[in-house]
């Protein structure tokens, strides 16, 4: 009884090891997955990181060369105006001109009515928004 108790309880614990062999198998296999799949991800990290690197890179030469740009500008304005600008720049939060594109002021989002279009449009080419009070460029 003792013997067959002994064969029985073996023959159950090589089950388990089967299954625990079987078990561990594919979780190796899980694994190996897993890693190809994080050096895959690292790769694709490092290959964006570079991207990410050359567009600030751009960015940022494109960001000095507008500020170059804007002091060109900027002295060939009358003091008049740059206090007009800056005045409309405070009060709505950085952007103090706005374009008229369509009927539509592109500061405010507001359409303006075709009246208010002719007004400013009769007014040259810089005049100022009805809805937010912005500059505003009036194009043809």
């Amino acid at each position: 009884a003792d013997v067959d108790h002994v064969a029985r309880r073996i023959a159950t614990l090589e089950d388990e090891l089967l299954q625990l062999m079987e078990r561990r198998e594919q979780l190796a296999e899980t694994l190996a997955t897993l890693e190809r799949r994080g050096q895959e991800l690292a790769s694709e990290q490092e290959r964006l990181a570079v991207a990410r690197d050359e567009a600030a890179s751009e960015v940022l030469a494109e960001l000095a060369e507008t500020k170059g740009l804007r002091e060109t500008q900027r002295e060939r304005l009358s003091e008049q105006l740059l206090v007009r600008y800056e005045t409309s720049k405070q009060r709505h939060g950085g952007v103090g001109v706005g374009a008229l594109e369509h009927g539509i002021c592109t500061g405010c989002r507001m359409e303006l009515t075709p009246l208010e279009v002719s007004e400013l449009r009769e007014g040259g080419a810089l005049g100022v928004c009805p809805q937010c009070q912005r500059l505003l460029v009036v194009g043809e």
